[in-house]
């Protein structure tokens, strides 16, 4: 009896941690529609590059575009999984510049090392712990395919996984 309250109280704080997960990428991706303003254009969304097509780790990517929103103050904090490890980070993702995206048009004035490229597209996707046996994993999946392809699996590096239904990831894209 009591290893099954212990799993059952394991359970609900894989659910709790993943429930922050899904409300912090939401969070995340009001602020980049809201710094979509600062492209040109409005029409680009910041790819937290340069604008070279080097393609760094979605984690990595991720850290660059929170610097950038915080220092615009689309966000007042960053970010970060409640566990925050190799297998649980959130991840950001846009389309590459062959696919859709243009140099220096998301400007930051305040500092302009955090003067990136602009893309057409984005995915943000964190790993729930509960996988795929949160329905939210293959729903986001589905809602998310047509931008996830048309970032492309190529920009997925190694030790990345590249998105596919059942994965167990929750995903937030540009519509």
């Amino acid at each position: 009896l009591a290893s099954f309250v212990v799993s059952g109280l394991g359970n609900q704080q894989k659910k709790a941690r993943d429930t922050q997960r899904k409300n912090a990428l939401t969070q995340i991706k009001k602020a980049i529609i809201s710094a979509k303003s600062d492209c040109r254009n409005s029409s680009y969304f910041p790819t937290a590059s340069a604008g070279t097509d080097s393609n760094p780790a979605e984690g990595t990517y991720y850290s660059t575009l929170t610097g950038y929103l915080k220092n615009l103050r689309y966000i007042s904090a960053n970010f970060t999984d409640p566990v925050n490890n190799s297998t649980y980070f959130y991840g950001y993702k846009t389309s590459l510049l062959a696919n859709g995206a243009s140099t220096n048009v998301c400007i930051n004035n305040s500092d302009s090392t955090l003067t990136f490229a602009g893309a057409t597209y984005f995915v943000l996707r964190a790993k729930l712990e509960m996988g795929t046996n949160d329905p939210d994993t293959a729903a986001t999946f589905t809602k998310c395919e047509n931008v996830i392809t048309k970032i492309t699996t190529a920009t997925w590096v190694t030790p990345e996984i590249a998105p596919t239904s059942g994965d167990g990831y929750y995903y937030v894209c540009s519509s």
